[in-house]
């Protein structure tokens, strides 16, 4: 069980970073991350689930979509839609390249 966990937490944390470094903010304290992906990050990672679902196989929606019914924890959603979609990796840095455009203002921030 802990082989699993550690999995999940891999792949999201693989995302994580690839949107820390898109969005500019990888080097950055923790603190600071924290405050931009506040404002940003849901509607980010939205946005990120979203474009990924497109991607997706009808098969593949329908079994993401049962599992949304069951509340599961963003590095098991992540997780699922990585190995659903092999080009998550691009579709993350594309979709933190564009809320870094539209966000200027919060990033001059951090």
């Amino acid at each position: 069980m802990a082989i699993i966990i550690y999995l999940y937490k891999n792949m999201f944390d693989r995302i994580h970073k690839i949107v820390l470094s898109a969005l500019g903010i990888a080097s950055h304290t923790e603190a600071e991350q924290k405050k931009v992906l506040e404002k940003i990050g849901p509607m980010l990672y939205q946005a990120i689930m979203t474009r990924t679902l497109l991607e997706m196989e009808e098969e593949d929606k329908n079994t993401f979509t049962e599992m949304m019914s069951k509340n599961p924890s963003p590095e098991i959603m992540f997780t699922f839609l990585t190995e659903a979609c092999p080009e998550i990796d691009d579709i993350a840095k594309e979709e933190a390249a564009r809320a870094r455009e539209e966000h200027k203002n919060i990033l001059a921030v951090a």
